[in-house]
């Protein structure tokens, strides 16, 4: 995932970090795809798959997990 020559602010480690950083400072606990995405593409200006690849990876270290409604939200 992570190599010498990826960007080390566009790789989804440093990303995911910053997803979980603005949930943290929201008071909501669930929040919708697209304005996590608005949020990160107005100030990483990435694409839909690198936000993709970041969700995955959050999901996958358990980080994050999606409710019966579509809702991401911290994983208990």
């Amino acid at each position: 995932m992570l190599t010498l020559d990826s960007d080390p602010v566009l790789n989804p480690v440093n990303l995911g970090a910053e997803l979980l950083n603005f949930m943290a400072k929201i008071d909501y606990s669930e929040f919708e795809a697209e304005s996590l995405y608005i949020m990160a593409e107005e100030r990483f200006h990435l694409s839909y798959d690198v936000f993709a690849y970041t969700l995955d990876w959050l999901f996958l270290v358990g980080a994050i997990d999606m409710d019966g409604q579509g809702f991401i939200c911290y994983a208990p």
